[in-house]
């Protein structure tokens, strides 16, 4: 108990140095009414990245509640972060200024081992200077002008410098130094953490001023050999990284790298699309929340026009698939559409484009009866994910946007488009219902012709349940969140990869047993390892998490030491699967290619690189 009561106390004592978890909303959408876009991003404590797909989430829009399960869609987006690091380098740290140098190459580093994204991400380099900072590289997203840098050694500086003061100035610039004003910026000093010349501030106010600014500052500590007695800078350093959210440690090499994931977390944030029930015109105030600590919560209001367009397509998000030959064959496309106003009443549409991929490219025709559809012909496509938006425009210049719908374009032989999207059928909600009762008839005639043939019997009230059970159309983590599927059971029968189709199946020592029996579409080849042999793998079910973790995926390679823990998850995707990357330390590759955020649909044949893990994508039979 008294060890007990003493790690509670010493905990307690640490946490009042540090500021609370916190959300931040770094921006907000509404010109793609009915729905509203928030981009947000959440910190702890601690300084690190709060994890979305872990921690649910609320929406209070006016009176009106949102939970997470309502949100239309939830993923995560690139946006890059922006660093700001000051070099306090005196006589007395000469002999540190290689690993500084090691340090920042291990951040700029190449496009696999690095942390920086080039054009993502930027940073800018100053010296601490007699009062405000020097700068030594301006701020850059080129990661060859940081390696250019290195190349010369930092300089010593000689004289006193005010690191208080030149901190206070930096923390002022950092604002009007961003790319862009939602991305999260951070500063990093490397320095040894005392001072005694600075006149206009001092250390409580500098660490305060970075508080109020959310601005996190981590810090280096380096060794001064001048110094005799080196506590006081290092106590400075911690408590200014405790209380700004930043992240403090010695100049060594796990302790830098940790400081550099922490920071390069933040260059994907999350954005949360969801449709309130009743839009009304006027100021409205919106917040997010943690659910489970209410007061962790990010706030902001929007405004809404009474004459605000309302513009949307009459299909869901993400289900489009188009198979084609080559990229120069165009695809034609009839989709419904459905244009309003905020205040309900009817006003005429003057124009209406569709963007591709932000890039006009077709004129939608109006008639005088309004817009119900949009009939255009789409060229010079590209595979993957192919963004559409219906931009419209009022009689009174009113703008209004759709928001995105996704067409995923895959090489293939034949054109396959859903004919709810088909160009030649003027596709209307009345239709769509025709085709929907023919479909559950045929559903029905066969259900009712297996029991028959079966002798089995089967309560009517089940057949309508599995008739209409919500059907997964998005992959609900890293990056796409479906808010109508319940996903607890997708890895209910989960098992360790094996070397056959078995019962039992090994890899790499671990083994799973009573697997429940199901035919694998869709199976992986094991052609080159470090640590395992040449087996086939089945695919089986919605959902399969790949990794060197045998307690948190379904298919573990403990022995693969260049695999991550969770390194990337295969999801069913119509007749195939898409594979996704976990935030993998090596990345995941198809066919040489690193997939995208929103992952890649996979074809027979796919190779498939992990680290040092290659597989083959085929069917099974």
């Amino acid at each position: 108990m008294l060890i007990l009561l003493a790690t509670s106390g010493a905990q307690l004592s640490f946490g009042q140095d540090s500021e609370p978890s916190r959300l931040e909303l770094t921006g907000i959408d509404t010109s793609t009414l009915p729905i509203i876009s928030l981009r947000l991003v959440g910190v702890q404590s601690n300084g690190q990245r709060i994890d979305t797909d872990q921690t649910p989430l609320e929406i209070q829009h006016g009176a009106e509640t949102i939970s997470q399960e309502q949100f239309t869609s939830m993923e995560k987006e690139e946006v890059g972060t922006l660093t700001l690091v000051l070099l306090d380098t005196p006589g007395g740290v000469a002999a540190e200024l290689p690993a500084i140098q090691a340090a920042m190459q291990m951040y700029a580093g190449s496009e696999e081992s690095g942390y920086m994204v080039e054009r993502a991400d930027t940073i800018g380099i100053y010296a601490v200077d007699f009062s405000d900072p020097k700068p030594l590289l301006e701020p850059t997203f080129f990661r060859n002008s940081v390696i250019n840098w290195l190349a010369i050694e930092p300089p010593i500086q000689e004289g006193s410098t005010a690191l208080y003061d030149s901190l206070d100035s930096m923390l002022d610039q950092v604002s009007g130094l961003k790319p862009s004003p939602e991305i999260v910026a951070s500063i990093v000093v490397f320095t040894d953490g005392t001072d005694v010349v600075s006149t206009r501030t001092d250390a409580g106010a500098v660490t305060q001023k970075a508080v109020d600014l959310n601005i996190p500052i981590h810090t280096v500590h380096l060794n001064n050999s001048l110094i005799a007695f080196p506590e006081e800078g290092q106590q400075f350093l911690q408590n200014l990284s405790n209380r700004s959210g930043g992240f403090a440690t010695e100049l060594n090499e796990e302790g830098v790298r940790q400081m550099w994931e922490t920071i390069s977390s933040f260059s994907q944030q999350t954005v949360i699309r969801y449709r309130p029930a009743e839009p009304v015109p006027g100021n409205v105030p919106i917040s997010v929340r943690v659910k489970a600590f209410p007061n962790v919560e990010a706030f902001t209001s929007a405004q809404f026009p009474a004459d605000q367009l309302k513009v949307e397509f009459g299909l869901e998000e993400y289900f489009q698939t188009a198979v084609v030959p080559d990229l120069t064959q165009p695809i034609d496309l009839s989709l419904p559409v459905a244009i309003s106003w905020l205040d309900g009443r009817d006003r005429a549409v003057s124009t209406a484009q569709i963007l591709r991929n932000g890039e006009l490219a077709a004129e939608i025709p109006v008639g005088e009866s309004g817009l119900d559809s949009a009939d255009f012909t789409l060229v010079n496509m590209e595979y993957g994910p192919n963004e559409i938006i219906l931009a419209v425009m009022d009689e009174n210049g009113n703008r209004g946007n759709s928001s995105p719908l996704i067409l995923n374009v895959a090489p293939g032989e034949a054109q396959l488009v859903p004919d709810a999207i088909s160009a030649g059928r003027s596709f209307s909600f009345g239709r769509s219902w025709l085709f929907g009762l023919l479909g559950l008839i045929i559903l029905l005639g066969i259900a009712a012709y297996w029991v028959l043939s079966s002798g089995k019997q089967i309560k009517i009230a089940d057949l309508f349940k599995s008739a209409f059970a919500p059907k997964p159309r998005r992959r609900p983590s890293s990056g796409q969140f479906d808010a109508n599927n319940d996903y607890s059971e997708l890895n209910s029968d989960s098992y360790s990869s094996g070397s056959s189709f078995g019962d039992e199946t090994v890899v790499s020592g671990h083994s799973s047993s009573s697997i429940k029996t199901e035919t694998a579409a869709y199976c992986l080849d094991v052609i080159d390892s470090d640590g395992t042999d040449p087996i086939t793998l089945p695919i089986i079910g919605l959902e399969q998490r790949l990794g060197r973790s045998t307690a948190k995926t379904d298919l573990a390679f403990e022995n693969e030491h260049t695999v991550s823990r969770i390194h990337a998850t295969f999801a069913r995707e119509g007749d195939s699967y898409r594979l996704y990357d976990e935030q993998s330390t090596a990345g995941t590759f198809v066919n040489g290619v690193p997939i995208p955020d929103y992952g890649q649909m996979l074809i027979e044949g796919d190779e498939i690189q992990m680290g040092a893990l290659v597989l083959r994508f085929r069917r099974a039979n």
